[in-house]
């Protein structure tokens, strides 16, 4: 959804600001059907030499992740099955960000490199949560990630990879699961159906959705219009519909804003007093913990 920070900072005042290209178009079907169907992770197989172990950190184009659990074998499975949950959405309606993405339920460890599990060692093998034994290990590829420097505050930079719906709950996709490391056996467990482990058409199906939900959360998010963003993983034509979801997007927070602008001059005095309130000051309560992307 938009941010709350988007109001009261729109970036046009009113529709004749919109390019002309892109406001002739505005009338336009820009809905983007995206399915919901996912792999669930299988235990697979189990790497306990070193090597092997530090191989499984290596992805320069993955963003690794850390989610300590002392749960047991069943709470492995239950995860690698249907995936790890990552915020509730009630708690997410008056916690924004704090409360609703993976930051809540897991440590960012970092981009992967042939050095990352020996920086990180030490941390696995001593999780600071619950005395955790076990730390699910999740792999997201970053050019799926929304990016700070780009987006509004408030943003939840991994929401692309969730399934879910606000009534039930939101979860990380199976596939994004790497495996589990022990910290008592020095072993990690393999996910058989994580991501880059599929077929090349399994690939193809989930690398297609992300696109589709990145153009979506990216035109709901984004400061800026995405056709003057540089290094989107997005083809041509994806960021001009992308850039058209997103004046679109503009055009009903302006709406919004003018009808509480409206209440206001109503109810004066009221909670729609926008001109008193600083958009921005919940920002620095709280240091911003997603991953700048450059």
């Amino acid at each position: 959804m938009p941010s709350v920070y988007s109001l009261g900072n729109n970036y046009i005042k009113s529709e004749k600001d919109i390019p002309g290209e892109f406001r002739k178009h505005l009338s336009d079907d820009t809905n983007i059907e995206v399915q919901s169907d996912f792999i669930p992770g299988i235990r697979g197989k189990i790497d306990s030499i070193e090597s092997e172990i530090q191989n499984r950190f290596s992805d320069s184009s993955c963003f690794y992740f850390g989610h300590g659990t002392p749960g047991g074998p069943e709470t492995i499975d239950s995860i690698f099955k249907t995936g790890l949950k990552v915020k509730d959405s009630e708690e997410a309606r008056f916690y924004m960000n704090t409360l609703r993405g993976l930051d809540s339920t897991s440590v960012l460890l970092g981009m992967g490199s042939d050095s990352l599990f020996k920086e990180r060692e030490d941390l696995l093998n001593d999780w600071p949560h619950k005395d955790s034994e076990d730390v699910v290990i999740l792999s997201l590829p970053y050019k799926y990630i929304l990016r700070r420097d780009h987006v509004l505050p408030g943003s939840d930079y991994y929401e692309n990879f969730y399934y879910g719906s606000d009534k039930k709950g939101y979860y990380l996709r199976p596939e994004f699961i790497l495996g589990v490391y022990n910290s008592k056996t020095k072993a990690f467990t393999n996910n058989e159906n994580y991501y880059q482990s599929l077929s090349e058409e399994e690939r193809k199906r989930i690398d297609s959705e992300l696109s589709k939900r990145f153009i979506i959360s990216f035109a709901e998010s984004s400061a800026l219009p995405p056709n003057e963003v540089d290094g989107l993983p997005l083809s041509d034509k994806d960021k001009e519909l992308c850039t058209l979801m997103w004046y679109k997007e503009k055009l009903k927070e302006l709406k919004k804003l003018e009808e509480l602008e409206k209440e206001k001059a109503e109810s004066p005095g009221s909670m729609y007093e926008l001109g008193d309130f600083d958009f921005g000051a919940w920002d620095d309560e709280e240091e911003d913990k997603g991953p700048k992307i450059i």
